[in-house]
This record gives structure tokens, C-alpha cells and sequence, in this order.
């Protein structure tokens, strides 16, 4: 059996601090290789509302394909400090094609201000 290392990643999104996160796939910054085998969760630990920020989704894409990946950029890592540390890389061709998403959004979704 493939052994699995599990990683905790917490993002406190305080109101008023910090900039608006916009439409994004969180396979960009979770990429995993040889295979995608990390995935990520959101857990409001208070109410989220479209005024405080609440999550989004488009339904069906968690069919799709990952776009393109986040990366640790080696020309900084060589020693070229004024390179990025991190750069995106655009996927042509995805690397792979979208998993189905076990979980399920629940009924009525886009209804009561979950969207």
C-alpha cells in the first residue's frame, strides 16, 4: 500500500484584512505529482455570508481539468534572488483529466445565500 503523508495548511481570512480571492481552482496551489492525491477543504469556523465571504462554486468544475500549477520558481533557488520565488506554469494540455468530486454540494445549494 502507497504510503500517505497528511499536511494541515490553514488560511485565516480576517474581514477587512488582506484582498479579495478570486475565481480559482484549488488543484493550482495543491498540485501533486506523479498523481493528484492532496485536496483541499474549506471550513468556515464562523458564519460566511455573501457580505463576509462566503465560498463560491460553479457546478461541474470539479470535472475539469487543473489549468495550471503553482510552483517554487528554481532560478530564485539557484540564487537569483530577484526572481519570484513562485511562478504559475500554464498546462497546454492538462496533465491529467478532472476527477469526480466524491463529495456533493448540498440540496438547494444556490439557494438561502450558498453560493
Amino acid at each position: 500500500q502507497d504510503p500517505v503523508l497528511p499536511q494541515s495548511m490553514y488560511i485565516f481570512k480576517q474581514a477587512g484584512i488582506g484582498g479579495e480571492v478570486t475565481s480559482h481552482q484549488d488543484s493550482t496551489f495543491l498540485y501533486t505529482t506523479p498523481r493528484q492525491t492532496c485536496m483541499g477543504l474549506w471550513l468556515a469556523l464562523e458564519d460566511a455570508t455573501k457580505e463576509n465571504g462566503c465560498i463560491w462554486a460553479r457546478p461541474g468544475s470539479h470535472l475539469e481539468p487543473v489549468r495550471r500549477r503553482f510552483y517554487r520558481n528554481p532560478t530564485h533557488f539557484a540564487g537569483d534572488k530577484e526572481a519570484p520565488q513562485l511562478i504559475f506554469e500554464d498546462f497546454t494540455t492538462p496533465p491529467c483529466p478532472g476527477d469526480a468530486w466524491e463529495g456533493k454540494m448540498p440540496e438547494d445549494w444556490d439557494k438561502d445565500g450558498l453560493e
